[in-house]
């Protein structure tokens, strides 16, 4: 058997790597050392007490990542007036592909007017395919 050059062994591995690399499914371990699901709010309407006398709002959340999918994503936001906690409401958009975005809608159970909000604490978070956690807070 012949000796093989360095530049061909060089030229062996970078193909193999790249093979590798090019074939791996967006969610596996490898494209997640690249890659990761990135999740942010795109829309979200005013507060409204039109159904069944609770206040609610919709938020719609997309997973803007470069390929993995964002698993068990949710959105938590408290309504706030300086310290307290007027009421609190949760989301969940399930999974969201790579360029896939969910609207949901958050239903607030103890807030009678929307005037006494000062502000909103919004944290949004998924995982990823490692059981990863990210998160965002606005």
């Amino acid at each position: 058997i012949k000796e093989m050059k360095p530049c061909t062994i060089y030229l062996t591995v970078i193909i193999l790597l790249s093979a590798l690399f090019f074939s791996c499914d967006v969610n596996s371990p490898e494209s997640l050392l690249f890659n990761s699901p990135k999740c942010s709010i795109i829309s979200m309407s005013d507060i409204s007490f039109e159904h069944y006398g609770y206040a609610d709002m919709s938020v719609t959340i997309k997973n803007n990542g470069d390929g993995p999918t964002a698993f068990d994503v949710g959105c938590y936001i408290k309504l706030k007036n300086g310290n307290l906690i007027l009421d609190d409401g949760y989301g969940d958009f399930g999974t969201l592909d790579e360029g896939e975005a969910r609207e949901e809608g958050i239903r607030f159970y103890d807030l009678e007017e929307s005037d006494k909000i000062g502000y909103m604490e919004i944290v949004i978070y998924w995982y990823d395919a490692e059981g990863d956690f990210y998160s965002k807070e606005f």
